[in-house]
């Protein structure tokens, strides 16, 4: 997860473990949002 927010977004790993718990749990969401977006984005090009 600490990769992807710092080759993705540019969040060093120090970033994101000084956030407090309720921030950590909005990036989740975000990630998960994120990726279930990108997941969609492939599927639909696959079945061209």
């Amino acid at each position: 997860m600490q990769y992807y927010l710092f080759r993705f977004h540019h969040i060093r790993p120090k970033e994101f473990l000084s956030m407090g718990k309720n921030e950590k749990k909005i990036m989740y969401a975000f990630m998960r949002y994120e990726l279930e977006q990108r997941i969609k984005e492939n599927s639909l090009s696959d079945e061209d």
